[in-house]
Formats: structure tokens, sequence, C-alpha cells
């Protein structure tokens, strides 16, 4: 029976990504609606309290739909370094009928303008008569220009990955019930629940180490290290929540790595790779008078006892994962470990310690979560 159930949840051919995929969405979740809702009452509400608050006797009901996302935070637009031909020529459409200069040089290529368009301010540009256009048209040339987002990598981890989240979610709770007394279960759609999770990471705040490490070479030139951390004036950000180069900087390289991972390569790719094929998943079932929190940063990394890294993410609040190399590595199975109270407990501790601004709860009470 067991069997027959694995091999259902088995998934057919994979939908590939299209880079003409794109979404009316502005407000990008940086964790997960459909991942948070784990953790809902009622609709789409989570109880969710402040990492360094100290008056928890406050009214900590969130609407899912509003929590841990920003604005156009997977969006490219004119400007960004991390864009490729197509997106330039998306980006200076409204250009087509015009020349235009920057020192004497003609700006015709469209990988070309975008390079410069931070300097658009030191631009001519002329009609099709060759007469140079007023100030105020330039303004709105700008502002039309400016208007024009991409979304395509919002749109593919929309469709290749959150909207799967539930229903794989769903699966491995189904084998884990359907065997209540099993200490291994098949690995049931171990690749796209580990693809979730590492892209997860990735998505939330703080920027991830892999990340920081690719800024080290940058800040490394003397003449850039000064003005890295200087505040951008708003009107120059490619968006407001970019606030400093090594922000757009740090930004890019991630919008950059994930259109990547979303094609199935890349460093956030590479590392769910490494996780699919060498590490061990143990899935953590709590003590019935116990839950996991969850948060705005669910992914917790750290450096186990043994020197090695190790994972720890909420899958609801009944269950977690744990992901570590293990000697036999058991890419078949994952282990079913049932915790106690205390053992939750501890979890729940680094699962805190890990959030950026705040952590979340199925139930409005910390004696479920906390000593």
């Amino acid at each position: 029976m067991l069997k027959n159930l694995v091999k259902n949840l088995q998934g057919g051919s994979k939908m590939k990504f299209d880079p003409n995929w794109n979404t009316d969405a502005v407000y990008h979740h940086l964790a997960s609606q459909t991942y948070l809702k784990g953790w809902k009452h009622g609709d789409s509400s989570v109880y969710y309290i402040e990492k360094n608050d100290v008056n928890i006797n406050g009214n900590w009901t969130r609407n899912t739909r509003r929590l841990a996302g920003i604005e156009n935070f997977f969006s490219r637009r004119a400007g960004a370094f991390s864009a490729n031909l197509t997106d330039c020529q998306k980006f200076f459409k409204p250009l087509k009928n015009y020349t235009v200069k920057h020192k004497d040089k003609t700006l015709i290529n469209p990988i070309e303008l975008n390079k410069y368009f931070n300097l658009y301010d030191e631009w001519k540009i002329y009609d099709s008569s060759f007469k140079e256009i007023s100030i105020s048209d330039k303004k709105r040339l700008k502002n039309i220009i400016k208007d024009i987002h991409i979304r395509d990598i919002e749109a593919g981890w929309s469709r290749l990955h959150e909207n799967n989240w539930p229903s794989i979610r769903n699966d491995i709770l189904n084998v884990i019930s359907s065997n209540p007394k099993a200490t291994r279960i098949p690995s049931v759609r171990k690749d796209e629940f580990i693809n979730f999770m590492v892209s997860l990471e990735w998505r939330t705040e703080p920027t991830h180490p892999v990340l920081e490490e690719s800024f080290k070479s940058v800040a490394a030139i003397s003449l850039l290290k000064s003005n890295l951390n200087e505040i951008i004036p708003e009107d120059e950000r490619m968006y407001p929540f970019l606030e400093t180069p090594k922000e757009e900087f740090l930004h890019n390289m991630l919008l950059k790595y994930y259109h990547q991972f979303l094609n199935d390569n890349g460093p956030i790719y590479q590392e769910a790779q490494e996780i699919i094929q060498k590490m061990n998943i143990e899935l953590l079932v709590s003590e019935n008078s116990s839950e996991f929190i969850t948060s705005d940063n669910p992914v917790c990394r750290f450096i186990n006892g043994d020197g090695l890294l190790e994972y720890i993410f909420p899958i609801t609040p009944q269950v977690a994962c744990a992901v570590r190399k293990g000697k036999p590595y058991d890419g078949n199975n994952y282990s079913v470990v049932y915790l106690k109270k205390e053992e939750v407990f501890k979890y729940n501790q680094k699962l805190k310690d890990n959030c950026f601004n705040g952590y979340i709860l199925h139930r409005p009470s910390l004696t479920y979560y906390f000593k």
C-alpha cells in the first residue's frame, strides 16, 4: 500500500521556466504566503510577535497578505546590472524613435543605454528631426522608462515553487500519518521540497552568506570601498528599498542568482543539489502539547557540534525537518523522529533567535512553544 502511495506522489515532467512570464503583483512576499498559511487561523491570519518585543500581551494577529514582503523586491527595471538584452530592449522601447547621446557618444545598443541609465540627466535626446527634446519631455520619457517593470522571477517562483508548496507539504504529512510507527519513510517529493526550502532561505532577510561572500571582492576595491555605504538620493535609487550601493549590488546579484535557479543552475540550485545528493533529512514530529514556531526567516542554518552545516526548517506547527550530513547517506528515505515538548522548545528557541524581525505562532499562547 505504501509503495503505491509513494508511486502516486512522484511527479511527472517538470514545468520549465518561461522568461515571458509576468505578474501584476507588486507586493512580493519574501517569506512565502503559501508557507506562512500553514500557521494560519481563520482565513489568512497568523499570530506574529516582534523579535525583541518584551510586552507580548497585545494583539498578535497579522494578515499574511502584508507580512514579510517588500514592493517590487523581485522586479527589475532600467539601470539594473542584472538585466539581460531582452530586458533592456523592453526598458528602452520608448526611445526607439529617438537618438541618445552621452558625452558625444551615441548610445544605440540597449545594453549601453542600461549601463548609462544612472547618468540619464546628462543625456542629450533628439527626436526624429534631430531636434533636442525639451527638459519636460525628457523627464516624461524617464518616468515612462522607470515605470516598466519585469517580474518574470516572481512569476517563475510562484508557478514553479510557491504554488506547489501546499501539495508538497500535504504529501509529506500524509506519508507520516499513514505510517504512525515508522521511523523511516520514503522521501516523497524530496527534490521539490529541498528546492523550496533552499530558495526560501535565499528570498528572506538577512542576506544569504554566499551572497555576502560574493560582495567581498567588490568591497576590496579601494576606489569603491569608501562609497559602498553612502546613501543614494531617493530619486536616483533603482527601487526605494535600495538605499546604498552595497544594497544595490547585493540585490542585483540576488536577482541574477534567482534567475539562474529558475533555469536549474547557479549557486541556489547548487546548494539545493548538495543537500539532495549528500545530506540526510529528519522529519521532527512534535508532542501533542507542543508546536513549532516559524518566522520571517524560517530556514535556520548553523554549524552543529560536529562542525558541520545543519538546517532546521518548520514545515507545519506539528512537523519540522532537520537536514544534516550523516553516515550512511540515505537519499531514498526520510527519518522520522518523535520529540518530547522539551526538545521542541529547544528547536523553537533556535528558530526564534534566527528570525529577522519577528516569529509566528499557530496558537495565541506561548506555553505550546517555550518553557
